[in-house]
């Protein structure tokens, strides 16, 4: 998977699945993401991406 995060280049992660299920899902947190709330959805926050098996990129969503 390569993705553009914020214009930044593109960064490239090998995901390996073990085990089949309907849906998962990929956190991505900056390093500078000092405002981080662990308790919440990854994808609604400034610091973060949420990359779905089925497609979906959120960041900095509600959706």
């Amino acid at each position: 998977m390569k993705i553009p995060i914020s214009g930044q280049g593109l960064f490239e992660w090998d995901i390996m699945v073990e085990k089949i299920c309907e849906y998962f899902w990929v956190d991505i947190c900056t390093e500078k993401g000092f405002n981080v709330d662990y308790d919440s959805w990854l994808g609604a926050q400034a610091y973060g991406w949420v990359f779905g098996s089925n497609g979906v990129i959120c960041h900095n969503t509600h959706s």
